[in-house]
């Protein structure tokens, strides 16, 4: 399905986004599924360039600051499959989207500064 009115997808997304981060959250960090994860990833990444699309900042960076959160590089649990690729999106966020990120670089920057 092609959406040709733009108009009516910030007011949708405006009333959706913390339903829909509570569940890509909730459901990434209990999945061990690799299809689910990379479901919610998918997810992650939309919301954010929908936000950074339509400048709705606070969300942009409560998505990104969840998602920088389960790369899991500043806790001391053991790094899963699932985290990796919370990594390589993050890295990808910033390499084709960077500019929809504006003050979310900070989130990209902190993780990628830790992975060493």
């Amino acid at each position: 399905m092609l959406v040709k009115d733009v108009s009516t997808i910030r007011p949708m997304f405006e009333n959706t986004w913390s339903a829909d981060l509570a569940v890509f959250s909730v459901v990434l960090d209990e999945t061990e599924d690799a299809i689910i994860a990379d479901l919610c990833l998918q997810g992650f990444m939309h919301a954010i360039r929908i936000s950074g699309h339509f400048g709705i900042n606070d969300v942009r960076n409560a998505f990104v600051s969840s998602l920088s959160k389960f790369t899991q590089v500043s806790a001391s649990k053991e790094i899963k499959q699932k985290n990796i690729n919370c990594i390589r999106e993050l890295l990808n966020l910033a390499i084709h989207d960077g500019d929809c990120l504006k003050e979310s670089w900070s989130y990209v920057i902190e993780c990628i500064s830790k992975l060493d």
